[in-house]
């Protein structure tokens, strides 16, 4: 997969960018997309909501994002887990790095849109 820059003027990186387009274009199908960056309670979850919504499984790296308070974190990461997605350490991350865990770090992530 080439690698593909992209310049957001928006809160989400999908709104006019062409990243959802670029996503499929290169086999991501519905994910799941991690998350890092900064800020989670802005930037973060704007972006995460919309990929959500164009049906991608979606998880935010705990340690790799950042609010301007520990509050708006908490408070971002509630919401996320509560409607979204999930929350992961990068630890957990790390370790399915390897080829034969990938499978077993996808599982952890439940998938919103199918029967409980």
């Amino acid at each position: 997969m080439q690698t593909q820059p992209i310049t957001k003027n928006w809160y989400s990186a999908f709104t006019e960018t062409g990243l959802h387009d670029w996503l499929q274009a290169n086999g991501v199908g519905n994910g799941p997309l991690s998350f890092a960056g900064v800020t989670t309670n802005n930037c973060i979850l704007a972006t995460l909501t919309d990929a959500f919504f164009q049906r991608y499984l979606v998880r935010v790296i705990r340690e790799c994002v950042g609010a301007v308070n520990k509050k708006s974190e908490v408070e971002a990461f509630k919401e996320i887990e509560r409607y979204y997605g999930s929350t992961v350490r990068a630890e957990s991350m790390i370790q399915s790095s390897s080829t034969d865990r990938v499978e077993e770090a996808e599982a952890d992530v439940a998938d919103p849109f199918s029967p409980a």
